[in-house]
């Protein structure tokens, strides 16, 4: 472990900030804090300005500088009048007059959650950027009754900092091994790691190593963590962190079984040879044309692509209905006779939503079996003999049952899909959505951005392999 430790010792010196990036963060909050504060006053609006996530617990890393602050709001105001004072104050603050200050705010956009609000960009003089989210919650009183999710958010900056003093190094180090590993992050687009997550993980073991040699050693799908040992949730979840805010909730409950394991196999091969590559891997290459026709021919398989114009809504709408859209289309091949090679991939920019289906055999004869029921029960089995009996290569029996030879439909993959896609159980906002089915490498004359291309690579030959 001697090694192990020089390692960490690098990479602690690469992600932790040092004092002056520190000073300035936190007067770049003082600022923020205090303009919010100011334009609630101006607005007679009484709420309280509260800084969480990891810049308020001393977790963030070097470069980072992404602040979470907090409206909160009496309970007893409705939830349409938190969004409307939300939004009206956020907005005025990045509206407001910043030519004679230090900090001004360079752009800004309206997001949304289970509520919106106030995501903006702001810019000191020397060049330093600053993301912030501004958020209105409730103050309520008890995690447990919570009227929207972020309320929960403020109990969980309480007990983290109760718990952190001194291990926020081994949070910056197992949050900087689950980027390398392509696991951080609990948006649907990623299903991984939460911050919040990697902290309670720290504080349940006490170390990065120790969260490394544990998951390494003794975590498998189902595994349950609950440090409040006060855990009421029943689900199955590949991972469960019990909330030690919330017994009733599964911090994990984003985490998704690849990216569980793929944390579980990067942690192994830590162990067996540390190096600072799991924290820094390579940057992602792209693919080319000609690498992906040789890749292609070289697999012997078939890549379908369904590109549908992206719907107005934000990632963690569409993914889950990009892959539930996925789930349907495997299906649909699978009930038709197709047969899969691999799982069907997603990705989506700004203008696309991309289905990828990679076949193994994506092309059927023009005629299917179809199997009717045994010769000894005779009621249907006479309805079967009369229904086939023009049959043009007539009825034979196998293993007990009639079966007749009848026309196959649709005998390619692409030629299905074309006709049916729409009437399966596409994701609510794709249903209406256009799009277009491209074969193979022609993919590459549709989506030329740098994006697409390293999603394809990675796709092929993941830079995050597991040898």
């Amino acid at each position: 472990m001697l090694f192990a430790q020089e390692v960490l010792k690098d990479v602690l010196r690469s992600i932790k900030p040092d004092q002056q990036e520190t000073e300035r963060l936190a007067h770049f909050v003082e600022f923020i804090t205090k303009k919010v504060e100011e334009i609630a006053e101006r607005l007679s609006i009484e709420l309280e300005v509260m800084l969480v996530g990891s810049a308020a617990r001393g977790t963030w890393i070097r470069g980072e500088h992404d602040l979470d602050l907090f409206l909160a709001f009496d309970p007893s105001e409705t939830r349409a009048e938190l969004e409307l004072n939300g939004i009206e104050i956020g907005k005025a603050v990045v509206n407001e007059d910043y030519s004679d200050e230090e900090f001004h705010c360079v752009s800004y956009e309206k997001e949304y959650a289970e509520h919106p609000y106030i995501r903006a960009t702001f810019e000191d003089r020397e060049g330093s950027r600053y993301e912030v989210d501004i958020v209105p919650c409730f103050a309520v009183s008890d995690p447990t009754k919570i009227e929207s999710a972020v309320d929960r958010t403020p109990f969980h900056n309480r007990y983290v900092l109760s718990k952190i003093r001194g291990i926020e190094d081994e949070v910056r180090l197992l949050k900087q091994f689950m980027k390398g590993m392509g696991v951080y992050g609990s948006e649907l687009r990623r299903q991984g790691f939460s911050g919040y997550l990697t902290e309670l993980l720290v504080i349940r073991y006490g170390s990065f190593l120790d969260v490394i040699k544990a998951a390494a050693t003794s975590w498998k799908k189902g595994t349950r963590i609950d440090i409040e040992s006060h855990g009421r949730y029943r689900g199955d979840d590949p991972l469960v962190v019990i909330d030690p805010v919330d017994p009733m909730r599964n911090v994990a409950a984003a985490l998704s079984l690849d990216n569980l394991s793929r944390f579980i196999d990067g942690a192994t091969r830590f162990l067996e040879r540390p190096g600072i590559e799991f924290f820094f891997p390579p940057p992602p290459e792209e693919i080319d044309e000609d690498e992906l026709r040789e890749v292609i021919n070289e697999r012997g398989t078939r890549l379908l692509f369904i590109v549908f114009d992206r719907p107005p809504v934000v990632d963690d709408i569409l993914f889950p209905q990009l892959r539930r859209s996925a789930q349907a289309v495997v299906d649909l091949l699978h009930r038709e006779g197709f047969r899969m090679y691999r799982g069907a991939a997603t990705w989506a920019d700004s203008e696309h939503a991309v289905i990828l289906l990679e076949l193994e055999v994506s092309r059927l004869p023009g005629i299917k079996k179809h199997t009717g029921p045994p010769v000894w029960s005779r009621k249907h089995a006479s309805r079967f003999r009369h229904k086939y009996k023009e049959s043009r290569f007539g009825i034979y029996i196998e293993n007990g049952r009639y079966v007749v030879e009848i026309k196959r439909e649709h005998t390619d993959a692409k030629e299905l899909l074309n006709a049916r896609l729409r009437e399966i159980a596409l994701g609510k906002n794709l249903k209406k959505a256009p799009f277009a089915i491209i074969d193979g490498e022609e993919i590459m004359g549709v989506l030329k951005g740098k994006e697409f291309k390293v999603f394809l690579r990675g796709y092929f030959f993941s830079h995050r392999d597991c040898l």
